[in-house]
């Protein structure tokens, strides 16, 4: 079973803070569409669990392509009944008449990007929609989907935990069944991280970041999200399926500009640029060849980003040892150190540990 991933690099305008591969305008959108399809053509007919189709702005395109894609997926793969298939929305860019396109097709998850509740702060972000057009966008999709996420952005410049409370009491008053928030990443080649490399705007202090983190997990706990990765929280069996096959490795395949894959122990990605895609979409680059040693790492990895953590049983099955085998000394001195917990089913980061997650995880299989 393998989750499929489909990148529409086309937007009305990119956002101040993406440094995503994407493109303002979609002068080559047919021609994009049918590099796609061929790409998609040119694998077996895999089994499909997931479709995720992200973006860029997947609803800036025309809903009849988008419908064309996931008939097309439905020719070249098997894809599974119950398969969530999700589609990433700009609340500018949906209509009535598109959802419905979408709904027909089979896609049965939306995710829309509020980011912000705050119209300050989606101006900073370059937003195109205001708060008002997000409830439309969001009413228009409620009358045909019963899954849906909304995206969010904290810690950015200038905000306190209260500026981000607000925001967050708007995104459970309406009730979706999952919430995404990632903490601003500013890139010094986007034209906020400009804004900030000349002094203009001052990134928001460590202690505010981790303080909006800690009381994020705490205010959605209490209106029944639960967080099952850093950056995730959803009702009770809504988690995103095709982000929970990625943190647990496993196979998924990337169509279009830019895309990664990891199939077959192989991992590489397409041309990144729209040109080169175009003129060539088969091509394949920085193929890597994974063996056990690799892919082993790479649970660790990803799994401990989910909050239950790595699954001892699973890893013992997968690879043939209990990772308490491999690396007894540092795990022990991680739990002494109340990082990491370590009970008969499972190996997690404690909260303390989720703030450090990056350094525990590099430092653990060092």
């Amino acid at each position: 079973m393998a989750g499929l991933y489909i990148h529409i690099p086309f937007c009305a305008q990119k956002c101040a803070y993406c440094d995503f591969v994407s493109f303002a305008g979609a002068c080559a959108e047919e021609e994009y569409i049918d590099a796609v399809i061929s790409d998609m053509k040119s694998y077996p007919a895999l089994d499909i669990d997931t479709v995720f189709i992200g973006g860029g702005t997947p609803s800036y395109i025309s809903a009849g392509n988008i419908a064309r894609l996931i008939n097309e997926a439905g020719e070249c793969f098997y894809i599974k009944k119950d398969a969530e298939i999700t589609l990433e929305s700009n609340p500018s860019s949906l209509s009535r008449e598109k959802l419905q396109i979408y709904k027909s097709a089979g896609i049965n998850r939306l995710s829309i990007g509020l980011q912000s509740a705050q119209e300050k702060e989606l101006k900073l972000l370059g937003r195109l929609h205001d708060y008002n057009r997000f409830i439309q966008a969001y009413e228009w999709a409620r009358e045909r989907f019963d899954n849906i996420n909304i995206d969010l952005i904290s810690s950015l410049p200038g905000q306190e935990w209260e500026d981000f409370l607000f925001t967050l009491e708007k995104a459970v008053s309406i009730a979706p069944e999952h919430i995404s928030v990632y903490s601003l990443i500013i890139d010094e080649n986007t034209p906020l991280g400009g804004r900030v490399g000349r002094g203009e705007l001052q990134p928001i202090a460590e202690e505010e970041d981790r303080r909006i983190y800690h009381n994020t997990g705490k205010f959605l706990a209490q209106a029944g999200y639960k967080r099952y990765e850093i950056s995730n929280y959803a009702r009770p069996g809504r988690e995103c399926r095709h982000n929970l096959n990625y943190w647990l490795g496993g196979d998924y395949i990337g169509l279009g500009c830019a895309a990664h894959s990891c199939y077959d122990n192989k991992r590489y990605n397409n041309a990144c640029d729209l040109s080169g895609y175009l003129k060539n979409p088969l091509a394949r680059y920085e193929i890597q060849h994974l063996n056990g040693e690799e892919r082993l790492l790479e649970c660790i990895m990803l799994e401990l980003r989910l909050i239950n953590g790595i699954d001892r049983g699973r890893f013992k099955a997968r690879f043939g040892v209990d990772i308490c085998e491999l690396y007894s000394e540092k795990i022990k001195l991680f739990v002494d150190n109340k990082l990491l917990e370590l009970s008969p089913e499972a190996l997690k980061l404690t909260d303390k540990g989720l703030d450090l997650a990056d350094w525990v995880v590099l430092q653990l299989i060092d």
